[in-house]
């Protein structure tokens, strides 16, 4: 779903913006059904509504880290991963590092807000101008 976002913003940041809002309010349809589960992990036992609510989540993550680090930044953080962990799964720990390393940025705050409470944080919601304007809970 990250993909579409990267497709739109090849358009127009015009575009790109209406991706995130249109992923933004599918995420939060998908919750109705079925409440998302942790980012960066197998889904393992996941039902499908899981899987998609989680999935839509896990899009508008990597659209923060973008919006943080710059589409260069985060593509070479991602190559990196590829690259050391020859196709593995790479923990969240892993991520971070090999972004922060290329942004020369702090994620953590980015990584706390996002990986350890339920929901899409109220100030991407502010951004992309969400209907709800609320973060969404368990």
């Amino acid at each position: 779903m990250f993909g579409l976002v990267i497709a739109a913003e090849r358009r127009s940041p015009d575009e790109r913006r209406r991706m995130i809002s249109l992923l933004l309010e599918r995420y939060d349809e998908s919750r109705r059904i079925a409440a998302d589960r942790y980012l960066l992990e197998p889904p393992v036992g996941y039902s499908r509504a899981e899987r998609i609510s989680t999935g839509y989540r896990a899009a508008l993550f990597f659209v923060r880290l973008e919006d943080l680090c710059g589409h260069d930044t985060l593509s070479a953080a991602f190559r990196e991963i590829v690259r050391s962990r020859g196709g593995n799964t790479a923990a969240d720990e892993e991520l971070r590092a090999a972004i922060e390393s290329e942004a020369k940025l702090d994620l953590a705050p980015t990584f706390r807000a996002w990986l350890n409470h339920p929901g899409v944080p109220d100030d991407f919601r502010a951004r992309y101008g969400n209907s709800t304007g609320t973060r969404t809970q368990n």
